[in-house]
């Protein structure tokens, strides 16, 4: 099934985003840099003058084993509230 975003009008999308799009706002969307790729919610932490590029901070609900390989760093994460 194609996403619902592809059933809207390209101006429709453009001020949707404009309007709703904002420092702060938590994004869910399928992101294609994972492997595999995902679905993750990631906030945005800013827009560049010219609106060409943003800042985002993904957030993980697990803690990577191959990054965070010891129980000290482990210990640092938020637990997952689900």
């Amino acid at each position: 099934m194609p996403p619902l975003g592809d059933s809207f009008p390209e101006e429709f999308k453009r001020r949707f985003a404009e309007k709703n799009l904002k420092v702060g706002s938590v994004i869910r969307a399928l992101v294609k840099d994972t492997n595999p790729p995902k679905t993750k919610r990631f906030i945005l932490l800013g827009i560049s003058a010219d609106k060409l590029a943003v800042a985002t901070l993904y957030v993980n609900t697990e803690i990577n084993p191959n990054i965070f390989s010891t129980e000290e760093l482990r210990n640092l994460h938020f637990e997952n509230g689900s």
